[in-house]
């Protein structure tokens, strides 16, 4: 991993992007400001990670009401809107 998740530095591999979501999530934390797995899903796409030129990062955990199961995706913007 380059740089560091807390801080939300722009430069993170995969695997410590799902790992922050992993061991930070709480579901009855709710979907607010402040709240640090929700914020980090709010800025997953400003991350630098890791996928072909041209794809999408996403993320998200509910809108409203916290997600059973928050998502980080990659998407091709020509066959998916966010």
């Amino acid at each position: 991993m380059s740089g560091k998740i807390r801080g939300m530095s722009t430069v993170v591999d995969l695997r410590s992007a799902l790992s922050v979501i992993a061991t930070t999530y709480n579901r009855g934390l709710g979907t607010k400001v402040g709240v640090e797995a929700q914020d980090f899903l709010r800025r997953v796409k400003t991350l630098l990670l890791p996928v072909p030129a041209g794809l999408q990062v996403v993320g998200n955990g509910g809108d409203g009401t916290a997600a059973f199961c928050p998502w980080i995706g990659v998407l091709d913007p020509d066959t998916s809107k966010m």
